[in-house]
């Protein structure tokens, strides 16, 4: 009975392993009417995406949106947060950070990350120009950014790292003094939480600084990609074989329980 049991098992994993997954392909974006933000969500993938909710940072000001069940593919999701009496200390340009963050069929949790600047009264275009290089990543990595001060002036800037909860940054917050002309390189540790291959997430360099009266922010974007091979993608996957294999086993043995069962009555 054993032999039985293990021979099925060995037949039916593979089919197990290669039933094709869907995809969620989850793309917010904001625009403004007045002191309003409009987010909107869009789901590009052919799988519905679940437990979808949507939250919003500006200047110190938290707001989350309404808890959505289900975003299905093809269709999207808008959500509007008023920005009246947000009033940060000086006029001029601010990181607003967009988290939409969101489940598959299976449960498991994803996110997807926007930051867009939003000017207040007047302002200026940054002196600062920020560039990030691309990581791929299995369990831990250094993204590479390079901030260079084009202005006549030398300044202090804030700059910041951040991504999705999914990966960690170890020391995201940077202080840097720049002359004018130069560019310093920096790195940033990253750790992989909770990403699994294939995913990509959206990585940004916001840096930030006040001068003549108005509030700065200059923004370096690029992407993470998960790859392979990490612990994580080993342990969901045996993970998932694991409870293939004992669901399988246990319908199994219920079966031949039954058809004993029923010989035994005869």
């Amino acid at each position: 009975m054993f032999k039985f049991v293990v021979s099925l098992l060995l037949l039916s994993f593979p089919l197990a392993c290669s039933a094709r997954a869907g995809t969620i392909s989850i793309s917010p974006s904001v625009s403004f009417n007045g002191e309003t933000a409009v987010v909107s969500v869009s789901n590009g993938g052919d799988e519905s995406a679940r437990q979808v909710q949507v939250d919003v940072g500006f200047a110190g000001w938290e707001r989350r949106g309404k808890f959505r069940p289900e975003l299905p593919p093809g269709e999207s999701l808008q959500e509007k947060f008023s920005l009246e009496g947000v009033c940060p200390p000086l006029p001029g340009a601010y990181p607003l950070r967009v988290l939409v963050t969101y489940a598959d069929a299976n449960g498991y949790s994803f996110s997807a990350l926007l930051i867009s600047p939003v000017i207040l009264g007047k302002a200026r275009r940054s002196a600062l120009h920020l560039h990030v290089k691309p990581l791929e990543l299995r369990e831990q990595g250094a993204v590479e950014c390079r901030v260079a001060n084009l202005g006549g002036t030398a300044m202090e800037a804030v700059c910041r790292l951040e991504t999705s909860p999914e990966l960690r940054v170890v020391d995201p917050v940077r202080r840097l003094r720049l002359d004018p002309g130069r560019d310093r390189l920096i790195k940033f540790e990253v750790k992989n939480l909770a990403a699994v291959a294939p995913s990509s997430y959206p990585v940004y360099l916001v840096a930030e600084y006040d001068e003549d009266g108005l509030h700065h922010t200059a923004l370096g974007r690029n992407m993470v990609t998960v790859l392979p091979g990490g612990r994580r993608s080993r342990a969901w996957f045996w993970g998932g074989a694991v409870l293939v294999t004992l669901a399988a086993a246990a319908a199994i043995y219920l079966g031949l329980r039954r058809r004993d069962s029923a010989s035994s009555r005869r």
